[in-house]
């Protein structure tokens, strides 16, 4: 088959959060196909994950303006695209978009153009995939006018797109996506039933997980595992993803005794100050590292030399979101630790319960704390769920697997 070029659609790049974005397009790339990235913003993240680096994925990356925070900043940042892009613009489109009291046809196509100036590049694309439901919105606007017709197009919905008490609304605001899409995939059967609310009758749906670019793992497999009982926590810290349960669950296993051992807080977030008050007034705090938002490969340094993972999330009350799956846990039985989890949304789809680790109902933090303490009392049992987690994960969830799923969409086979 020929090699493709892909246009790939994400809000921010490159997200220290969304490594699995780039981590399918490094997969791409590795296949031989001709990669380009759309983002609506520049990242603020003061880290940068080495895969990023390895791949040079920012010069393959077109970053919108219109996000800049003042005019000056937007006109600035319309003069740097121009600037940069001055070889490859059509200018008979652009001057034609530029014509004023031109009719309202040509105002809908220059909002259209605004929303995604990458189309003003004279570069072809014969797969469109964007990540994330709106930003499938603006491209499936392109489709709609007429803009785009040789292009296969597909969204990856994530979770945040598809927040459950928001289906009546996406019914309109995806109206035009499933009529002009030719693909949509969910990363658990938790999302695609959503995604099914939505739309039932949706065709071309197909589950794929977000997986893992085993050799930037691999470096870091079989680590020395730490003297002290270690559990990880990772991920942002907000209510959502459930840290301050992390807090508690250390809080219950120091006062059963169990003094030997310290809690990673990695990650960073809105919670941050409520969350080390709360660590104080347990009186925990000695037990407990904040380290913040780290590097992907500094991650796994501090996972592959832990005891346990816990996540500890939770399901919105107002508004019915839960995690959808969690890379993280699988990368972390991929560093043969077993993991603790609440089932919440996607999450149980990503462990075998009772062989990787645990899923304890959502509130019983009683069971999360028994378990945790199982694992603490019987480190052969820790060996043993490590080591199927390890094996279990490498069937399922690395990208080389998912990208030959992902590849025969795009080709339409």
């Amino acid at each position: 088959m020929e090699p493709l070029r892909i246009l790939y659609v994400v809000t921010t790049f490159p997200s220290v959060t969304e490594t699995f974005i780039a981590t399918q397009i490094a997969d791409m790339i590795d296949r031989g196909h001709d990669c380009t990235i759309f983002s609506y913003n520049s990242s603020a993240d003061a880290v940068v994950h080495q895969l990023v680096n390895d791949y040079g994925l920012e010069k393959h990356t077109v970053t919108h303006f219109k996000n800049e925070k003042s005019k000056w900043g937007i006109l600035e940042g319309m003069f740097l695209f121009f600037w940069k892009h001055a070889f490859e613009l059509n200018y008979k489109l652009l001057f034609s978009l530029m014509i004023p009291f031109s009719g309202s046809k040509k105002a809908v196509l220059r909002k259209a153009y605004w929303d995604m100036p990458v189309f003003l590049l004279h570069r072809k694309y014969d797969v469109v995939h964007c990540h994330f439901g709106f930003n499938g919105v603006k491209v499936a606007r392109l489709k709609k006018l007429g803009i785009l017709t040789e292009e296969r197009c597909f969204v990856s919905f994530h979770g945040s797109d598809l927040t459950p008490s928001k289906v009546v609304e996406y019914r309109e605001v995806y109206a035009d996506l499933f009529t002009h899409f030719d693909g949509f995939t969910v990363n658990t059967p938790y999302l695609e039933s959503i995604l099914k609310r939505v739309h039932p009758n949706l065709k071309n749906v197909q589950i794929l997980p977000v997986g893992f670019h085993e050799a930037y793992l691999k470096p870091y497999l079989d680590l020395p595992k730490s003297d002290c009982f270690t559990l990880v926590y990772c991920g942002r810290l907000m209510a959502l993803k459930g840290p301050d349960r992390a807090l508690a669950i250390l809080a219950a296993l120091v006062q059963q005794g169990v003094t030997d051992i310290q809690l990673l807080m990695i990650g960073e977030g809105e919670e941050e100050l409520n969350l080390k008050a709360q660590a104080l007034q347990l009186g925990i705090e000695r037990h407990i590292q904040w380290l913040g938002a780290l590097s992907q490969e500094v991650v796994f340094g501090y996972m592959s030399a832990a005891s346990v993972f816990i996540y500890s999330g939770r399901t919105e009350e107002n508004t019915g979101r839960a995690e959808t799956q969690g890379l993280v846990i699988q990368e972390a039985q991929y560093f043969k630790v077993p993991v603790v989890v609440a089932d919440v949304g996607g999450v149980k789809y990503g462990l075998q319960d009772t062989e990787t680790g645990f899923l304890i109902a959502e509130n019983n933090l009683e069971a999360f704390v028994e378990k945790v303490l199982f694992l603490y009392q019987n480190p052969m049992v820790r060996n043993e769920m490590g080591a199927k987690g390890h094996q279990w994960v490498q069937e399922q969830y690395t990208i080389q697997k998912l990208g030959d799923t992902l590849v025969a969409m795009y080709y339409g086979s």
